[in-house]
């Protein structure tokens, strides 16, 4: 219970944090120097985890669910090793991915 626990309250960190940065305007700078967000898979003791880097700040989540305006949804989830992003029938794996926060 407690694992579950800390991962649910680690995962409402990340994307609160890609949320508050994603919906900010263009007149105003993010926090982060990077305005970038870097996924890529990580093997821990619970099993595969998805690691989320924005700036200084690094986060894990067994599995994450994007949403932006205007776009489908996508979910993000580790398999073999790489991080495999659905967007509705299309799939991408590939060993770490690059997400902007603002569009």
């Amino acid at each position: 219970m407690v694992f579950h626990f800390k991962t649910i309250i680690c995962a409402l960190v990340c994307l609160f944090t890609i949320t508050c940065f994603s919906v900010s305007e263009g007149n105003q700078k993010g926090f982060f120097e990077s305005e970038m967000a870097i996924l890529r898979s990580i093997q821990t003791k619970q099993g595969p985890m998805i690691e989320i880097t924005i700036g200084d700040l690094i986060c894990t989540t067994p599995h994450l669910t994007i949403k932006r305006k205007q776009k489908p949804v996508s979910t993000v989830i580790p398999v073999k090793g790489k991080i495999e992003i659905k967007q509705g029938k299309a799939s991408y794996s590939a060993a770490m991915f690059e997400i902007a926060l603002r569009e």
